[in-house]
């Protein structure tokens, strides 16, 4: 959905009062006018806010749904039959998913080895109840073709169409379904304690138009670790499955924990890797899988920076410019960076290229080479790239509309839990502290997984 301009009330900050730190987490413009020093601090969590690709959700688990493949992939696993011309061949495919489902129906036509075989009855097809496995009886459509001999195992079968007899009873012949997906929020918290009380640690900001404005010492760094905790969800978090906080009174609630980028492209993209990368692997590997897919045109590419750097040297290399590339991905309204969308890639240190008929927008993640995380020894997180649609999806069985990538936040009855904050002055020890307080309730949502790369050096 197109993003929701933020409500007045918040958009007021450079008025005299207390500047929150969590409007400096939804305001990334004003973060950084406030604390220019740290304006190379932007994350994709920020590109993720300002471009609307944010949706609450009122359940701490969330639903969507995709469309399935269009056409299934089909894989001669046996055949059985009489060679001869005309004569049915009964052929066995490899099992293309977990639930059974029957690839087949009625009166479809496939290719077999360059002859059109057609499937006569739904008593032609079975599915075996222990392996999963699909068998079906063709005929030639041609008979004067030898269909059996000419079925190899190993051999793909191809769809080509439907055909019936006028006024017959008329089968389905649409193999698509929606597919389930989901995710869970998982709590974040971060804070930030300092000596002093709340009052001796303000600090004053005046502003060009002469309004005076108040934050607290410290919230840059606190929300810059925040920022990071939400970037390391996103992008490595995994799943929680059977996960309980045994200190709880009950012992049985469930500490929820999302999966992020990395585990879900690895689980249902389509991971690639090489031992090195050039023009060929950008081109002939990545660029090919997504035509395989009937990918959209433009994408986002997130990488570590030694993978960037092979990026930077491809595209300068083959004098690839960004002339020629789409930015409808940055065409979203309400941005805080002027309303040229090619200022506001570049504005999030985007680089854009055009291949073939395909844009992306190469991004270099800081998180992706942090030492003691991603870039720690035998870490193979900066020469990984995750390529991603960057355009919307309808679900499948809802019909609502949402960016392919998305960050969903858990809604309370009164705000938005994408963040909140407190504050609270305490003694210990004979000494005045201050505590400074962010909590988040999020996790990531990803659609269109089929149409994803996920690529590595190995």
């Amino acid at each position: 959905m197109p993003y929701t301009p933020t409500q007045p009330s918040v958009r007021q900050v450079f008025t005299e009062g207390y500047m929150s730190g969590e409007t400096l987490i939804n305001r990334p413009d004003i973060f950084e006018e406030v604390f220019p020093f740290l304006a190379e601090e932007k994350t994709i969590v920020d590109f993720m806010i300002v471009s609307g690709r944010k949706k609450n959700t009122i359940q701490s688990t969330y639903n969507w749904h995709e469309e399935d493949a269009l056409i299934p992939v089909c894989q001669i696993d046996a055949k059985a039959g009489s060679a001869g011309a005309g004569n049915p061949v009964t052929i066995t495919i490899e099992a293309i998913n977990a639930d059974k489902e029957v690839p087949f129906k009625q009166w479809d036509i496939w290719r077999i080895n360059g002859y059109n075989c057609w499937i006569e009855k739904t008593a032609d097809i079975t599915v075996s109840a222990g392996d999963g496995k699909h068998q079906a009886i063709f005929r030639p459509v041609n008979t004067a073709n030898d269909v059996v001999t000419a079925a190899t195992v190993g051999d793909w079968i191809i769809w080509v169409g439907s055909a019936k007899a006028d006024g017959t009873a008329q089968p389905p012949s649409m193999f698509s379904k929606p597919l389930p997906f989901s995710g869970k929020t998982q709590i974040i918290p971060t804070n930030y304690t300092t000596h002093g009380s709340a009052a001796a640690n303000k600090a004053f900001i005046k502003t060009k138009s002469g309004n005076e404005f108040f934050y607290y010492r410290g919230v840059e760094q606190a929300v810059v670790r925040h920022k990071m905790a939400i970037v390391y969800t996103l992008l490595i978090g995994q799943e929680s499955s059977g996960l309980n906080d045994t200190a709880h009174e009950d012992g049985t609630t469930e500490v929820r924990t999302t999966g992020g980028m990395d585990e879900v492209m690895r689980n249902d993209g389509n991971p690639l890797s090489d031992s090195a990368f050039d023009f060929d692997e950008l081109q002939n590997k990545i660029n090919k899988t997504l035509d395989e897919v009937f990918a959209p045109e433009e994408y986002f590419a997130l990488m570590g920076n030694e993978l960037k750097y092979d990026i930077d040297n491809i595209l300068f290399d083959r004098n690839i410019t960004n002339g020629s590339a789409n930015y409808g991905a940055f065409a979203t309204s309400d941005w805080q960076v002027g309303n040229d969308p090619m200022n506001r890639a570049v504005s999030y240190n985007f680089s854009s290229a055009k291949l073939g008929q395909r844009t992306y927008h190469f991004r270099q993640e800081k998180a992706l080479y942090y030492p003691s995380i991603t870039g720690a020894t035998g870490m193979s997180f900066p020469n990984t790239m995750y390529v991603l649609p960057a355009n919307m999806i309808r679900d499948a069985k809802t019909g609502e509309w949402m960016y392919a990538m998305c960050i969903r936040t858990k809604a309370s009855d009164r705000e938005d839990r994408f963040t909140t904050e407190w504050v609270r002055d305490y003694r210990t020890d004979d000494v005045d502290k201050f505590r400074f307080n962010h909590r988040s309730e999020l996790g990531w949502m990803q659609a269109r997984l089929r149409q994803t790369v996920l690529w590595e050096k190995s």
